[in-house]
């Protein structure tokens, strides 16, 4: 089998032995010293008994025998918490500007005014669209805070 097999294994059969102590610690066997038969009843932990009475612990059943296995002590880390800040630094700069420019070659916009950012939607050729910054990256702010090219637009 197996390394990923040998390991389901074990962890099944920690289970299983992990539900066999949690069910023997909330039942309790007692024999009752007035039945003929003397069978056993179980019930459950919280229940007070009205006479004397003995108890057995329940038989504790283990896991069928495995292969060895050595696993190395497993930590985990507690998650970092970062306190909430402002907006990430550019970077770029941004001067502001407005106006009207148009789309003079299909293109995208991108989220991030660097070559290579994620693409958000296509341009065709002859689209208005509303500047509102330009950077030193050479791209235009949009009034949707997308970032289109200098060499896509122009003013005519």
């Amino acid at each position: 089998m197996g390394k990923a097999t040998d390991t389901l294994i074990g962890i099944g059969g920690a289970l299983l032995l992990v539900l066999a102590v949690v069910v023997s610690l909330n039942h309790k066997t007692i024999l009752t010293p007035n039945d003929s038969n003397t069978s056993n009843v179980s019930v459950p932990a919280t229940t007070p008994p009205s006479s004397p009475v003995t108890t057995t612990p329940a038989p504790v059943t283990t896991p069928p025998a495995t292969s060895a296995q050595t696993t190395a002590p497993t930590t985990t880390k507690a998650p970092e918490i970062t306190p909430e800040t402002t907006a990430e630094p550019l970077e770029w700069t941004e001067n502001t500007v407005s106006g009207t420019m148009y789309v003079n070659q299909s293109c995208y916009s991108r989220t991030r005014a660097i070559m290579g950012s994620d693409t958000v939607r296509g341009y065709s050729y002859g689209d208005v669209v509303n500047v509102v910054a330009v950077t030193d990256t050479g791209y235009y702010k949009l009034d949707n805070g997308e970032y289109i090219h200098g060499d896509y637009l122009s003013e005519s």
